[in-house]
């Protein structure tokens, strides 16, 4: 369930420790929860072993990645903000810069990810209704605020979705 109104604000850009991979598609969450999830315990596992501290929430993001005409491949992105931190290059992980968002249209999502897009369909309708449109690829950065384990419906997701005025 959505948990209040959309906020436009300015997402700053972040250093990330990221692990990735493919999913079938962005309407496809089965497929991206089986291929995300997995992946932020074992980045957990790699950046304790290398001593790099995360220095903010989990982050999710998403790219496209098709194959070919008419592919929804993507690929899901699990990440945490790491700041400034020495990363060697044999760390089994990627170092890559996050960039900001100059307008987000943002609102957050509280309970199982599974539920999500009914605060995705929120982020849109309120895109249309305020005369703005989602900069491509479209998709939803998702910061995880708070995620209980095993307590699915407690989590609390921001959402954030790069617009731009019409």
């Amino acid at each position: 369930m959505d948990t209040g109104d959309v906020v436009l604000k300015n997402v700053a850009p972040a250093r990330l420790a990221m692990l990735s991979a493919t999913a079938t598609s962005y309407d496809d969450p089965t497929s991206i929860t089986e291929n995300l999830s997995p992946l932020y315990p074992r980045l957990m596992e790699l950046m304790d072993r290398r001593g790099v501290a995360m220095t903010g929430a989990p982050i999710a993001y998403y790219t496209p990645e098709p194959a070919g005409p008419g592919d929804e491949t993507i690929r899901c992105h699990a990440a945490f903000p790491i700041g400034p931190a020495t990363v060697g290059s044999d760390a089994g992980f990627e170092v890559v810069e996050l960039p900001g968002i100059e307008h987000a249209a943002t609102a957050l999502h509280q309970g199982s990810m599974s539920e999500a897009f009914r605060t995705g369909q929120k982020l849109a309708d309120w895109v249309d209704e305020n005369g703005y449109v989602m900069v491509e690829p479209g998709m939803a950065r998702e910061v995880y605020l708070d995620c209980p384990p095993g307590e699915f419906d407690k989590w609390v997701t921001e959402m954030q979705v790069p617009v731009r005025k019409i």
